[in-house]
């Protein structure tokens, strides 16, 4: 059988996954960074594969050394880009799985900012890092995609990305030489396989001219000051570092024609616009194209409206908070607002080297929406990010924008997955013993408390985005989507808590708790179970303080001591707001004649009164610290209190889809912090 070796060079790969498990007190992440599965990868001299990881093929030496690095990005080159290590990993089964563990707390900003961003699901991407030593690939008859099995390949790191690893990453050369295998082809054999050569000169020669071309072109890059993403180009296009058209003639030319407003682009003829001068052009592109579309489809008043409730010390959820840190809604995206959505989305393109000469509109959008899970380029296009970053702005926009009393009451926590997770609270103690002169020092008993059990749940549904509506422009019906379902997002927890609490006739769901080592079955709210009803009374000086008076005389779940809870929160039907907020802040009884005025002696009792159309008739509810003692909790997914958005190409639709979805539940837990009262 006739056969011809080639050597070839296999740069560094990347391939995404995903974040885990959370320990805040150990400032470590769990990750399962690769169950080896088959991802489709491009190669400029053998058109597309699918590539598959040999689990058992992983050299682990690396990453169980526990000196692996875990960086901010896979373009990372120095110690600042390297939030934490890899503290542990091995391969189970078909599963490569690590223990990440972070920069302790306060040492290092960036590393604490990314710890948050893990823990409360905004950033929820990892990619790692790999080299290819040995590969078989395997051509099946009727197939036109060969596939190639990597099996003796060396994981080197983790990453974190915000959309799983760039077309940068998936080609870079690392600090390391690449390795060059040869690849033997049989012309009548359907196998063939790449054998590793590292030791051959030829191999050598090459690995090292390419390790000198790609430090060469970063350094004259970095000399220029231009931005990253011109070396990326540069490295994975295979220009030369000297020579005609090579990397440093195109670097001068580009400073030649450089202005204060204007930039020359990398082989596109395209201007670089404001927005990008300084060293991260790709970043302020994008960062001007959302402000345009953000501004276009008139959603910046809502977008202020949050940030101005951000800037009053108002309460929104931190997921919110994060997101629009640093959000200006000033910025109206300057000259990017001449710009239409298809003109974004040719713009994106062509700054990648595209060429659209002879392309349909139809067509170049689809290019643009398809990068993001063509071949191996694991990244998404310029124009996907700018879309997602309006899509997820407008959407937590719209869930800002609900009213969410249930977190002026309400306790929230956080489970690490779908199954029953326990609480337990003690019984108290009572008082410290005497110890006579001399005397000895007895043991304190811990006594029975109470154990609650809490679960989460999933609420989602699909946003489409067609590329019909991309070139119509459309982007106020785009965006009014999306706020949509961030307002649907907030409404499904404020109408799930009062749902919560009108069962039952409004003394809220049946609980089972043990109390002195029986099992007892009861709602919500049940003053033979918990002492926890009011005397039926309407609303005023008097009945609030004999229900002060009854959260007062609460006993710990032993009923052996005396809780002395305070009132906080007072909540009542929107038809009883006045009288509520004039109790709680007249000097005076309101209801006594000005002959015979008394001070109000329930002035002040609640820090807090809140009014909702959701309660009907004049039951009312008083609640104390929910810190204290959580009556109602609100559990989420890993803490993450905002809606995820996932973005895929759209199979069912011609363009693209996001799934948004809230892991949440409502469940009550400790009655013995609220009391409520029918009235009349």
């Amino acid at each position: 059988m006739n056969q011809r070796t080639e050597t070839r060079e296999i740069p560094a790969q990347s391939r995404p996954a995903a974040f885990g498990t959370v320990d805040r007190e150990a400032r470590t992440v769990q990750v399962t960074w690769s169950t080896g599965a088959a991802v489709p990868r491009v190669s400029w001299l053998d058109g597309p594969f699918m590539e598959e990881l040999d689990m058992a093929g992983a050299r682990m030496g690396r990453l169980t050394s526990g000196k692996a690095p875990f960086l901010a990005n896979h373009d990372a080159y120095d110690v600042a880009g390297q939030p934490g290590v890899i503290e542990s990993a091995k391969v189970t089964g078909k599963q490569g799985i690590a223990q990440v563990r972070f920069t302790p707390e306060g040492i290092d900003p960036e590393a604490d900012k990314l710890f948050e961003k893990i823990a409360a699901g905004i950033v929820r991407n990892i990619s790692v890092g790999y080299r290819i030593h040995r590969a078989e690939k395997i051509e099946t008859a009727g197939t036109k995609v060969p596939t190639v099995i990597a099996r003796d390949w060396e994981p080197l790191e983790i990453s974190a990305v915000t959309i799983p690893a760039d077309a940068g990453a998936a080609t870079r050369s690392v600090q390391e030489k690449n390795p060059c295998v040869v690849f033997t082809r049989g012309h009548t054999s359907t196998r063939s396989t790449m054998e590793g050569t590292e030791a051959q000169s030829e191999a050598e020669k090459l690995a090292r001219a390419e390790t000198e071309r790609v430090h060469g072109i970063r350094s004259a890059v970095k000399m220029a000051r231009l931005g990253d993403d011109i070396a990326t180009r540069l490295i994975s296009s295979g220009t030369p570092l000297d020579g005609k058209g090579g990397a440093r003639e195109t670097i001068l030319e580009i400073l030649a024609t450089r202005s204060p407003e204007i930039n020359s682009n990398i082989g596109t003829g395209h201007e670089l616009r404001s927005y990008e001068r300084g060293t991260d052009e790709r970043d302020k592109w994008r960062q001007g194209a959302t402000a345009s579309l953000l501004s276009r489809a008139g959603v910046l008043p809502v977008l202020s409206a949050v940030v101005a409730s951000m800037k009053d010390g108002r309460s929104v959820a931190p997921g919110v908070e994060m997101e629009f840190a640093g959000f200006d809604p000033k910025d109206h995206g300057g000259e990017f607002r001449s710009l239409s959505l298809f003109d974004m989305a040719r713009e994106s393109f062509e700054r990648r080297g595209g060429k659209t000469r002879g392309m349909s509109r139809m067509d170049i959008v689809g290019r643009e929406l398809q990068f993001a899970r063509m071949g191996g380029e694991n990244t998404i296009s310029d124009f996907g990010v700018v879309l997602e970053n309006v899509m997820y702005k407008t959407l937590l926009g719209g869930y800002a924008q609900v009213s969410d009393t249930w977190r002026r009451f309400c306790a929230t926590d956080s489970v690490q997955d779908f199954r029953p997770s326990n609480r337990y609270r003690t019984g108290t103690f009572g008082p410290l013993d005497i110890v006579a002169e001399g005397g000895e020092f007895k043991h304190k008993s811990i006594p029975d408390g109470l154990k609650f059990s809490l679960t989460t749940e999933t609420k989602g549904n699909i946003i489409s985005v067609s590329r019909q509506a991309i070139i119509n422009d459309d982007m106020g019906a785009i965006t009014e989507m999306a706020g949509r379902f961030g307002r649907a997002a907030g409404l499904s927890i404020e109408k799930d808590v009062f749902a919560l609490l009108a069962q039952n006739g409004g003394l809220g769901p049946t609980i089972t708790l043990k109390l002195n080592g029986s099992d007892v079955t009861a709602p919500l709210f049940d003053d033979t179970a918990w002492g926890n009803v009011g005397t039926g009374a309407a609303i005023s000086m008097a009945s609030i303080e004999l229900d002060r008076v009854k959260m007062a005389s609460q006993k710990d779940i032993n009923n052996n001591e005396v809780l002395a809870l305070t009132p906080k929160v007072l909540l009542v039907p929107e038809g009883l707001r006045g009288e509520a907020l004039t109790i709680n802040t007249a000097r005076f009884d309101p209801t006594a004649s000005s002959a015979f005025e008394r001070p109000n002696y329930v002035l002040g009792l609640f820090s807090d009164v809140i009014s909702t159309p959701r309660l009907t008739g004049t039951r009312r509810y008083m609640f104390t610290d929910p810190g204290l003692v959580p009556v109602i909790v609100v559990a989420f997914l890993n803490g993450a209190q905002t809606p995820f958005m996932d973005q895929k190409l759209g199979f069912d639709i011609d363009g693209m889809e996001w799934k948004v979805r809230l892991d949440v539940k409502v469940q009550a837990q400790d009655p013995k912090g609220a009391v409520t009262n029918a009235g009349v």
